[in-house]
């Protein structure tokens, strides 16, 4: 939808099997010009996008995305999940999440309500996290 709506390609960093069925539903629905290859290292000015995803991953996965990714990217948002998560998986609280963001030098917002979060999102206390250079 985002490469629809916004004439934007798109890096997905993902697990390899999901990655590899992304690829393949792009390409059987005629928009695999829009897919950027995974293993692919991208430059420049980019935007982060993580639907649940981030918030899910151990605090030692998301070091690992903080370094390759988030550090370098211009903005992004993580809608996060990490109250349900966190301290089930060793993960990053929402709260660490936003510390982290800003000791990169980021300016960071956190909402706890927004149009983009569902009610079952805030009902489970997801927040909606961006961030900007």
């Amino acid at each position: 939808m985002n490469a629809i709506l916004s004439d934007a390609k798109i890096h997905i960093v993902d697990l390899p099997e999901v990655t590899s069925c992304v690829s393949v539903i792009m390409e059987e629905i005629g928009l695999s010009e829009y897919l950027i290859p995974a293993d692919q290292i991208i430059r420049g000015d980019y935007t982060v996008i993580s639907n649940y995803a981030f918030s899910e991953l151990t605090t030692q996965l998301q070091d690992q995305y903080f370094e390759k990714w988030i550090r370098r990217s211009k903005n992004g948002i993580i809608i996060s999940n990490a109250k349900l998560f966190a301290q089930n998986i060793s993960g990053r609280t929402n709260h660490d999440i936003v510390i982290s963001l800003r000791n990169f030098g980021f300016h960071v917002e956190c909402y706890n309500e927004h149009p983009i979060l569902g009610p079952s999102d805030i009902m489970c206390g997801n927040v909606l996290i961006t961030w900007k250079s």
